[in-house]
């Protein structure tokens, strides 16, 4: 997720990772200049979940890494509350839940 001010569409999949605590993410969001699913990984989290506390980078539609991102996942029964902070600040906020095993997930910023 590139850093981005004002309002935008964002919509995004996780999937629990090959390696234990990691999830990864495929994301798109109306700022592209071309609507191409772009990727990133989040490591440090609890082994076979997604909710906990993640870092995390994300990688753009032209395969640059951007910077990294503290990522907090709560759930609430059926539904998963995001944060994205960077030192402490809140940048981004979402919502999600489950579809099948995969967490879809909207975002904006705050």
């Amino acid at each position: 997720m590139a850093s981005h001010n004002g309002n935008f569409a964002a919509f995004g999949l996780y999937e629990l990772g090959n390696e234990p605590g990691t999830i990864s993410a495929t994301w798109v969001w109306s700022p592209q200049d071309h609507s191409e699913i772009c990727t990133g990984i989040a490591s440090g989290g609890a082994d076979s979940k997604f909710e906990g506390q993640f870092q995390v980078v994300y990688t753009d539609n032209t395969g640059k890494a951007g910077e990294p991102f503290d990522l907090i996942i709560e759930r609430n029964r059926d539904v998963f509350r995001l944060r994205w902070e960077r030192s402490g600040t809140l940048i981004y906020h979402g919502i999600g839940f489950l579809i099948g095993d995969k967490l879809a997930f909207g975002w904006g910023p705050v």
